[in-house]
């Protein structure tokens, strides 16, 4: 009977969100339109993103274009806030709108977020944190400083698995591996 036990509670996995890369200096257009966030799913079951706080404000689906004439238009790539295992998101900011999906080549499997603020955490300047929180918990807490790269030059800073770095290729890689 506890052997059962086991094997059931040992099964059951709680999967979070993964801060993985930050363009918070972008050089091909103003910071604030191209600033963009992105999470990864490095779980085995999906995440409903819809109840998670990022930097204390809510995650909302898909992007608001900011060459756009029609602000009040809600959502574009409304694809949800469930991210698959193994699926990457974007996050850009609401309140002004982005313009990151006509200048970066973004992921096609990627999913589109936005906070509903003007500026994603509070405006990405050259040094800052970014956070995720869940039910009241903080799940995962970054620092980034202009010390680690990627400041004004079109590189983001990318997670490699143990450190912060300037990603290699200009632009980064938004929304894919």
């Amino acid at each position: 009977m506890l052997v059962l036990f086991i094997v059931v509670f040992s099964s059951i996995s709680y999967a979070n969100p993964v801060i993985n890369e930050v363009m918070y200096a972008p050089e091909r257009c103003s910071d604030k339109y191209c600033e963009w966030i992105e999470l990864y799913n490095d779980g085995n079951s999906s995440i409903d993103l819809s109840n998670f706080l990022f930097c204390g404000e809510r995650l909302l689906q898909g992007y608001i274009d900011a060459a756009s004439t029609e602000k009040t238009k809600p959502t574009i790539n409304a694809a949800g806030t469930l991210l698959s295992p193994g699926q990457y998101a974007l996050i850009t900011d609401g309140g002004t709108g982005t313009s990151v999906y006509s200048n970066f080549t973004i992921g096609e499997n990627s999913l589109a977020l936005h906070t509903p603020s003007s500026s994603t955490c509070g405006g990405l300047s050259s040094n800052g944190t970014i956070s995720i929180n869940s039910s009241g918990s903080l799940l995962q807490s970054v620092y980034y400083s202009s010390s680690q790269g990627a400041n004004g030059n079109d590189h983001s800073l990318e997670w490699s698995g143990s450190y912060w770095g300037e990603s290699l290729l200009v632009g980064g890689t938004p929304g894919a591996s």
